[in-house]
């Protein structure tokens, strides 16, 4: 099914493996960079050909089988590429209203390694999930934050943003353990130390 498909057609199908499973048209268009009626001729051949499917507003995969294939033979680097575009669409699209992009946002930039922005929407996705009370997600997000915080360059910036995040981190594990767990007496301290090597900063008080 996917050899029959033209090259624009091909093309926009594998910037769609890549948004995930269910997506707008707007997204797609400005992700894959082709122009409005060349991605609708191509979205239309991607249904005809029973590769998508209009789920009322959105597209989605036929199967997913289809998508898992599509991206499975993706170079690497190609992947990073897309995953780049589509995390500068999300935001130039929803510039007014990112909040519902935010794990989307943190998953794209994650994937192609584009670390600050990274850990600033992962962090934000755990503070939204701590809000509705999902602590074992925000956890989840808090650590994948800390993880793109790893691959900072050494700095005062790099030892702010893992500082605020562990202050984050420590009540989602507070609402899942206890006060006393051991995770939480290690998110402190390891916050603390870095107060330490940070020197004068207004984190150490909400750390103490």
């Amino acid at each position: 099914r996917l050899e029959r498909l033209a090259e624009s057609a091909r093309s926009l199908l594998q910037v769609a493996a890549v948004i995930g499973r269910t997506f707008e048209f707007q997204l797609l268009h400005r992700a894959s960079g082709l122009g409005e009626d060349m991605t609708a001729e191509g979205v239309e051949e991607l249904v005809r050909q029973r590769a998508l499917t209009g789920v009322g507003e959105r597209l989605d995969f036929s199967h997913e089988r289809i998508r898992d294939v599509v991206y499975s033979q993706l170079p690497s680097w190609r992947r990073k590429r897309f995953h780049q575009r589509i995390g500068e669409a999300i935001e130039a699209l929803y510039t007014d209203n990112l909040e519902p992009h935010y794990e989307a946002l943190g998953t794209h930039y994650r994937e192609a390694e584009a670390w600050e922005k990274a850990a600033v929407y992962l962090q934000r996705a755990g503070n939204k999930a701590v809000a509705r009370s999902a602590y074992r997600s925000a956890i989840g997000w808090f650590e994948e934050a800390l993880t793109a915080v790893a691959h900072f360059p050494e700095g005062r910036e790099k030892l702010e943003k893992a500082i605020a995040i562990r202050v984050d981190l420590a009540p989602a594990l507070i609402a899942t353990t206890s006060f006393s767990a051991p995770e939480v007496g290690t998110t402190y301290v390891q916050a603390y130390e870095l107060c330490q090597r940070l020197g004068e900063t207004s984190m150490l008080f909400p750390v103490l």
